[in-house]
C-alpha cells in the first residue's frame, strides 16, 4: 500500500474562531492595553499597540501538527489586526539532540532511524542551561524512505549551524527553528520562559506564591484533580512544617533543573527562577497574551489552569484556542494489517493439528475419527486414554513428515509479525516538520490559514 502520498492535511481548530477574535479584541481593550498588563509587555519585548495572538512550543523537532498552531497564530494575527508572538518553554529538558527519520534498509524494510544532532545532555538539564553546540553530520546510516528527508535533514544542520554563537543551545534552536519556518512565517516576537521571572507580573505572583503557598497549593492541587487528561502531577504539601512545593523551577547552568520549595524560595535569585507548565501559561495568558493557541496537550492541562487562577487569585484568563494538524510522509509500504497478521499466526498453528490444511485429506479424516472418539469415551477411560495415544502418534507423524511446510507457515506469520511496525512508520505523522517536502507544508499553511480565518493563502 502507499501511504501518505497525495494526502491532503487534515486540521482540527477549534472552538469557532470567529467568535475568539471578538473575545480577544475585548480582552485587550478591557486587560491587554491596560496598566496591569503593559509593564510586562514592553519588559518582554511584546507590542502593545494592539492584541497578541500567542502559540509556543518547546525547544526540540517538533511535526506539522505542531507547526499548524504557528500557521494559525500568524494567520489570525493578520485577520485581526493583532500582533504574533511566540513562547519557548526553554525550562524543560528535550530531546532535541537526535531526530527519527524513516530509513529502508538493505531487506527493504522500513524502519525509525534516530539521528544525531549532538551529544545527549544530561538527564534533567534543561535547554535553556545548555551550551550551543556545532551540530554532528546528521546523515542516517540507511538511504531514507522518501525523497524529502536529505534536504531536510542538511536544511536543518545549516540552520542549526548558523545559530551556534548564541548563548545557549535553547535559543540555538528556536533560532534554526524560526529559520526552517521562514519561507512561510516570519519570525514573531519570542519569549523565553527562563525570563518571564523577571517580569513585573511575575515578581508579583512570585511573592503571592511565597505570603499564600499554603492555599495556593492546596488550590492548585484542587484544580488539577478537577480536570479531566490534566496529565499534570499533584504539588507536595507538608503543613505541619509549612513547607510546600512550588510550581517552580530553579535552573542553573549544566545542572538538572530542581523543585522549589516554599521555605527556600525567599532565598534564590529571579534569575533562576522558572515557572512549571501551570504557572507558565497561567502568566502568559494573564499579562502576555489576549489569544492563546494550544495543541490538544495544551488545551487538557490548561482547563486546570484556568481553575486555579480563578479560585486562586481571582482572574479569568485570555481565551485559547486549539489547532492541530496530521499530514503524514508520502511513504511506500507493504507492511500488513494486524488482521493479516493474526490470520497469518491462526494459520500456522491450526496446520499443525489439521493435515488438510496440507492437502491431506485421509489423515485429516483419520484425525478427525479420533477426535469424535475421543469427545465419545468416558473421561479417564482406557478407550478414551488410547484415542488420546493415537492422536499424538498420528500428529507427530505428520508433523516429522511436513516439517519443512509447516515451518514455512511459521516464517510467513513471523516475517509478516516482523513488518507489522512498519505500519506504524508508514502511517506516523510525528516527523519532524522540516523533513517534509516544502509542497505539503505549503499545503498544511494553505489548510489551516482557511480553517482558522477562513482566509485563503496563495500557493
Amino acid at each position: 500500500m502507499m501511504t501518505g502520498a497525495g494526502q491532503s492535511p487534515s486540521v482540527t481548530v477549534r472552538p469557532d474562531p470567529a467568535a475568539l477574535i471578538a473575545a480577544m479584541r475585548e480582552r485587550y481593550d478591557r486587560v491587554g492595553s491596560g496598566a496591569a498588563a503593559r509593564p510586562t509587555r514592553e519588559a518582554l519585548g511584546l507590542p502593545t499597540d494592539r492584541p497578541v495572538v500567542m502559540t509556543g512550543h518547546q525547544a526540540s523537532w517538533w511535526h506539522p501538527g505542531i507547526l499548524a498552531k504557528f500557521f494559525a497564530c500568524d494567520a489570525l494575527a493578520r485577520c485581526a489586526a493583532a500582533a504574533p508572538a511566540w513562547i519557548v518553554p526553554d525550562q524543560d529538558e528535550q530531546g532535541f539532540d537526535a531526530v527519527e527519520v524513516p530509513v529502508r534498509g538493505a531487506s527493504g524494510r522500513l524502519r525509525a532511524e534516530p539521528v544525531r544532532v549532538t551529544s545527549p545532555p544530561a538527564p534533567g538539564t534543561p535547554v535553556a542551561m545548555l551550551p550551543a553546540f556545532d551540530p554532528f553530520d546528521m546523515t542516517p546510516t540507511e538511504p531514507p524512505a522518501c525523497g524529502s528527508v536529505g534536504p531536510g535533514l542538511a536544511r536543518m544542520r545549516r540552520a542549526i549551524a548558523r545559530h551556534r554563537r548564541e548563548p545557549n543551545a535553547a535559543r540555538q534552536i528556536a533560532g534554526a527553528l524560526a529559520d526552517l519556518m521562514s519561507p512561510w512565517l516570519e519570525r514573531a516576537p519570542t519569549v523565553f520562559a527562563t525570563d518571564l521571572a523577571r517580569a513585573p507580573v511575575s515578581r508579583s505572583i512570585l511573592r503571592r506564591l511565597a505570603d499564600d503557598a499554603d492555599r495556593a497549593t492546596a488550590l492548585y492541587n484542587d484544580a488539577v484533580a478537577a480536570t479531566e487528561h490534566a496529565h499534570t502531577g499533584v504539588l507536595s504539601r507538608d503543613p505541619a512544617r509549612g513547607r510546600f512545593e512550588l510550581p517552580l523551577w530553579r535552573v542553573r547552568p549544566g545542572a538538572p533543573r530542581v523543585t522549589v520549595w516554599s521555605d527556600e524560595v525567599a532565598d534564590i535569585p529571579h534569575d533562576e527562577l522558572a515557572p512549571k507548565a501551570l504557572l507558565m501559561t497561567g502568566i502568559l495568558r494573564l499579562a502576555c497574551a489576549d489569544l492563546f493557541i494550544h495543541g490538544t496537550g495544551g488545551e487538557a492541562y490548561d482547563r486546570a489552569t484556568e481553575r486555579w487562577f480563578e479560585a486562586w487569585l481571582g482572574e479569568t484568563l485570555a481565551p485559547m484556542l486549539t489547532v492541530t494538524a496530521t499530514v503524514r510522509l508520502p511513504i511506500a509500504s507493504e507492511a500488513p494489517t494486524p488482521g493479516q497478521v493474526r490470520a497469518a499466526v491462526w494459520r500456522a498453528r491450526h496446520a499443525r493439528h489439521h493435515p488438510g490444511d496440507l492437502g491431506l485429506s485421509d489423515l485429516q479424516a483419520q484425525r478427525d475419527a479420533l477426535v469424535r472418539r475421543i469427545d465419545q469415551a468416558p473421561r479417564a477411560s482406557a478407550a478414551r486414554a488410547a484415542a488420546f495415544r493415537e492422536l499424538h502418534d498420528l500428529l507427530g507423524g505428520y508433523r516429522r513428515s511436513k516439517r519443512r511446510e509447516l515451518a514455512e507457515f511459521d516464517d510467513r506469520a513471523r516475517a509478516l509479525r516482523e513488518r507489522l511496525g512498519e505500519a506504524e512508520i508508514a502511517h506516523r505523522r510525528t516527523w519532524a516538520f522540516p523533513i517534509y517536502d516544502d509542497a505539503a507544508i505549503g499545503a498544511l499553511q494553505r489548510a489551516v490559514c482557511e480553517a482558522a480565518c477562513a482566509e485563503p493563502v496563495a500557493p
